[in-house]
């Protein structure tokens, strides 16, 4: 009989405080820089005009800073790499970014290496690296990985980065990537909706390390969870707008807050969502002084100590041994009407119960799987009527 060791994975904490929301609007005078109040929907300025246009933002909790890349004139070729104080948006430096012959798509920084990572397009396509915050100039990690790139997130903890990527020109092939930020090395990468469908945005929330996200389909946009080893979205929230752009995450609250629009509406809104029950706790429309807000971040220093998931990692082993022979978690047993999926990396479906049986063997069409990491979902209806969806991995060994 083999001697199964299952452990639970901690994760090293973050840091977090006072939670405050921040972004960027374009009025007359240019770009400005404020404080915003989701749950009223305003937008106080604290700066002075920074540039006539910015396409990238990100946030440093090490010294409270945000670096952005912007054009100070529209007829300017070169973008640059300001970094701005938090508090008052006080300009503190800015470097000239050479993008005559590649373009930064994406940036995210790092609190943990405190690294600034970038996808940069080329003629050949978008490579991951970092960028030197002294000159600007960027140091590729990876080879080409794909044509273009979309929504990011970084997962500093796994040390990993996230995107959605159109493999090809003119391509509707599209996949959720996920890159080792120290290697270049693809870990993981999986067929998703392409065009102005599918994932819309992507957010890490360091508190649960989970990543969430917002997908869109032709009824609307669904806020949910992002499992970037199957490409699956799991919705947490029924449909709350016709379109969604800029988002972020309060991890301390628990709260998804994005600019989304609502047909027929003249501005966008300022949702906030909860992350645990997918409810809107607010939806303010936008009026004509902040209808141009954009690139809105949550900032916070320190994370409390991230809780292990509550459904530990399973260890399934089909030896008929008596010990876990059948893979079928606990905590769903009494639960009515209960269906469990299993899934393979590549997001196929290798089993779905079926009435009257009482798990997954490890075996699909009647043969048994390879060993390895697999991931299952167990949906039920709650005592409202309400759907309700548990997701998870299991170890298969023999």
């Amino acid at each position: 009989m083999k001697k199964l060791l299952l452990s639970v994975l901690f994760y090293l904490p973050l840091v977090i405080w006072a939670q405050s929301f921040y972004g960027f609007n374009l009025d007359s005078t240019g770009v400005t820089y404020g404080k915003i109040y989701p749950e009223k929907g305003t937008f106080t300025r604290l700066s002075k005009p920074i540039c006539d246009k910015i396409s990238l933002v990100t946030y440093n909790p090490i010294n409270s800073t945000f670096l952005l890349k912007g054009k100070r004139s529209s007829t300017e070729l070169n973008s640059n790499l300001i970094t701005i104080k938090a508090s008052s948006g006080q300009e503190l430096s800015s470097i000239n970014l050479n993008e005559t012959r590649s373009e930064f798509l994406a940036f995210e920084f790092n609190a943990v290496d405190t690294s600034l990572y970038a996808l940069n397009k080329d003629e050949f396509g978008v490579k991951l690296g970092k960028i030197n915050l002294t000159d600007g100039r960027f140091v590729p990690v990876s080879n080409t990985i794909c044509y273009q790139s979309f929504c990011t997130a970084i997962n500093p903890v796994k040390g990993y980065f996230i995107f959605k990527g159109q493999v090809l020109p003119n391509s509707t092939n599209f996949k959720l990537y996920a890159v080792d930020i120290h290697t270049g090395n693809v870990i993981n990468s999986v067929d998703v909706l392409g065009g102005d469908e599918g994932i819309k945005q992507i957010e890490f929330n360091p508190c649960d390390s989970l990543i969430y996200g917002l997908s869109k389909s032709v009824e609307g946009v669904k806020l949910g969870e992002i499992n970037i080893q199957t490409g699956l979205f799991t919705p947490k929230s029924s449909l709350i707008c016709t379109d969604s752009y800029w988002s972020t995450i309060d991890p301390i609250k628990g709260e998804f807050v994005f600019l989304g629009h609502q047909k027929d509406s003249t501005f966008n809104s300022l949702f906030l969502i909860n992350l645990k029950t997918g409810l809107v706790k607010s939806s303010i429309q936008l009026n004509s002084q902040n209808a141009k807000l954009s690139n809105i971040k949550s900032i916070f220093q320190k994370c409390a100590i991230a809780k292990p998931p509550t459904t530990p990692p399973f260890v399934l082993s089909p030896n008929n041994d008596g010990v876990n022979d059948i893979f079928y978690p606990s905590e769903f047993v009494d639960v009515p009407n209960a269906i469990l999926k299993v899934y393979n990396r590549w997001g196929s479906i290798l089993y779905e119960q079926k009435k009257g049986e009482k798990g997954w063997d490890g075996k699909s069409k009647g043969e048994l799987c390879p060993e390895g990491s697999y991931f299952w979902t167990i949906t039920y209806k709650d005592s409202n009527g309400k759907d309700v969806s548990k997701t998870g991995y299991l170890t298969l060994v023999r």
